[in-house]
């Protein structure tokens, strides 16, 4: 499994963990507090951070090493 892939899914994860604390405190089984909605917010940015990190690099990676390569071979080309 790519690391882009591990990072997605961890990020769902960190999104689903922080939207059910702060759904949890909303309808009272969690007490709501200061500090776990600023620590779920803050996951919530984190997981969406990682995820969109995640995607980028999903995405582009592929790219990014063929660019590489031809890079490599056009500079052995001219040695």
């Amino acid at each position: 499994m790519d690391v882009s892939v591990k990072q997605i899914i961890v990020a769902i994860v960190i999104l689903l963990a922080s939207w059910l604390v702060i759904f949890f405190s909303a309808i009272t089984i969690i007490e709501p507090s200061f500090t776990v909605l600023f620590m779920a917010y803050g996951f919530f940015v984190g997981g969406l951070f990682l995820g969109f990190k995640g995607v980028f690099e999903y995405t582009r990676g592929p790219k990014k090493k063929e660019k590489e390569e031809e890079q490599d071979e056009f500079k052995e080309w001219y040695r």
